[in-house]
């Protein structure tokens, strides 16, 4: 009983503090599109103008910046006090963790049927907590792509109207500039899209998508990349080779950013009644003890611990083998469907 009451209040301190690092997140968001956007308008400024203008062309540019200031003061205030209730959340966390552990220790109890349905509602509550973790990834790169972009035509459109009859040839410029950053937006889009779900998935099928994957990895430059297909080939349920898709990228990603690699091996197998990919990298190598404790701060892209979620919720197995020094492999073995083929 002391478990389970303890637990409770775990768990309701956990939700309250992952509420709080929402808002901690949006409070960065909101600094960050504030230093931008006030960095741009400082670039807009015409001082060149202003020297022998009689006209104050640039003092709305000026109040808005002055305005921006003031909201970027604030928002690092209500930052830094969401940063400090973390901090605090934390530590009554790793006070309750240790309480929980001595108490269940000493605690020799039957799992009852109340029991295995608390189980259940928390494993529901991961799976929405991993939804939103990915509604959030998705609203980060609009907000960090698309948004920031509309916002600065919206800034050139009303630094055209201005100029328009002052001076035509940098509000050419200015038209230029503005189209430039449209075509960036249909990039971006794109780019999006195909993150939300690469139609090459539904087209080409997971054998050609990863090795046009594994061709870009290759052209960086940055690493040689192998890719082979072992076993016969069979038809595999869509959200078991998006999943496979999602942990190959977030692989290939991480050791490009962190892993010093020279050489990525990719390796999918068709098994009897299963589909088998493994990532060998010779990298720098990892903990995963050590990994397996850290959450992104941005709550982007897969992350080992993401990684685990999807395989499990497919009960498919995970596995990862790691030296310092001498690399890691990546292992994901998913079954498949029999009525799905």
């Amino acid at each position: 009983m002391v478990a389970e009451y303890l637990e409770k209040i775990r768990q309701e301190m956990y939700e309250y503090k992952l509420c709080i690092e929402r808002e901690y997140k949006n409070k960065v968001l909101l600094l960050k599109e504030n230093e931008q956007f006030t960095a741009m308008l400082e670039d807009s400024l015409d001082k060149n103008y202003e020297s022998f203008s009689p006209r104050d062309v640039n003092h709305e540019s000026y109040e808005k910046i002055d305005k921006l200031k003031k909201e970027r003061a604030e928002i690092k205030q209500e930052k830094e006090e969401l940063e400090e209730k973390i901090l605090n959340i934390n530590n009554h966390l790793e006070e309750l963790d240790s309480v929980l552990q001595y108490t269940n220790k000493n605690e020799k109890v039957m799992l009852s049927v109340d029991e295995i349905s608390n189980a259940e509602e928390i494993f529901r509550k991961k799976i929405l907590e991993t939804q939103e973790m990915e509604r959030q990834r998705i609203a980060r790169e609009l907000h960090d792509s698309i948004v920031q972009s509309l916002t600065s035509i919206i800034h050139k459109v009303e630094l055209c109207t201005k100029l328009m009859d002052m001076d035509t040839v940098r509000c050419k410029l200015e038209l230029q500039t503005m189209s430039k950053t449209v075509k960036k937006i249909i990039e971006d889009m794109r780019q999006v899209i195909y993150n939300l779900h690469p139609m090459s998935l539904d087209d080409i099928g997971l054998e050609v998508t990863l090795e046009r994957e594994a061709a870009k990895w290759k052209n960086t430059g940055k690493v040689l990349v192998d890719y082979q297909i072992e076993g016969e080939k069979k038809k595999i349920p869509p959200l078991v080779s998006l999943t496979i898709l999602r942990i190959v990228q977030e692989a290939c990603n991480n050791i490009l950013k962190h892993a010093q690699a020279e050489h990525i091996d990719i390796i999918l197998t068709y098994k009897e009644n299963s589909i088998k990919v493994q990532i060998v990298d010779d990298g720098c190598g990892f903990d995963v003890e050590s990994m397996n404790q850290l959450h992104r701060e941005d709550g982007s892209g897969f992350g080992l611990s993401m990684m685990r979620e999807r395989v499990y919720l497919l009960s498919g197995n995970l596995s990862i083998e790691s030296v310092i020094g001498k690399g890691t492999t990546i292992s994901v073995e998913i079954p498949i469907d029999k009525e799905e083929k």
